[in-house]
């Protein structure tokens, strides 16, 4: 029987791991034998592992696009391994390492590809991540900020229907992204519309 702490967890996050991209079957799999909330890490990094094994293996047999997709869901099972987990900062590292690398190997796998973009911004360099519709000529933009606690890997749901009409361009920083930074949040969201506004003049396909 689940803790009460797992039960809560279990509770609330399965209707939000679920619509985000992780597969139901994957979902069950990797929780229903759970007891505590200490084995939450351990198993989505163990199915992270599973995909990314299966990514390989589709890499070595020349299936690129099989290999993103498996890539893609080994990245989504590692961001909800870390997420909301502070139990262990050397785990979370880790794990948020293995999101951000299976993320970065989907990207060009993706339908429509995406592509990583950097800005400047006080002494470090902050990733985002653009992806354009096909067949849309000069689209209107869409900029994603993600909140504290979620991450670019957990929207596909959202990013697919914008993706029809819409460049859609995501920043990653927030405290489960690539750049946990001691800036000052409380105008990011303004700060980063303005980076983006400054990106899309400069770019000559925008």
């Amino acid at each position: 029987m689940a803790d009460a702490i797992l039960k809560q967890v279990i509770t609330s996050w399965e209707p939000r791991i679920v619509n985000n991209g992780v597969d139901m079957n994957d979902y069950h799999w990797t929780v229903d034998g759970l007891e505590k909330w200490d084995q939450w890490y351990g198993a989505w990094m163990a199915l992270g592992r599973k995909h990314e094994d299966l990514a390989q293996e589709a890499e070595t047999q020349g299936r690129a696009v099989t290999a993103g997709e498996a890539y893609y869901r080994a990245a989504i099972a590692y961001h909800f391994a870390v997420f909301c987990w502070v139990d262990d900062l050397d785990e979370y590292t880790a794990g948020h390492r293995k999101r951000v690398e299976c993320y970065g190997k989907a990207l060009g796998t993706l339908d429509p590809p995406g592509e990583r973009v950097e800005f400047p911004l006080e002494g470090i360099t902050l990733p985002a991540y653009l992806r354009k519709p096909r067949g849309v000529s000069r689209p209107p933009v869409v900029l994603f900020l993600s909140g504290l606690d979620s991450a670019k890997e957990e929207h596909a749901t959202f990013e697919s229907f914008f993706l029809r009409l819409f460049y859609t361009h995501w920043f990653t920083i927030n405290a489960n992204s690539q750049k946990s930074l001691p800036l000052n949040f409380y105008d990011y969201s303004s700060m980063l519309t303005l980076f983006g506004a400054h990106y899309w003049r400069n770019n000559s396909d925008s």
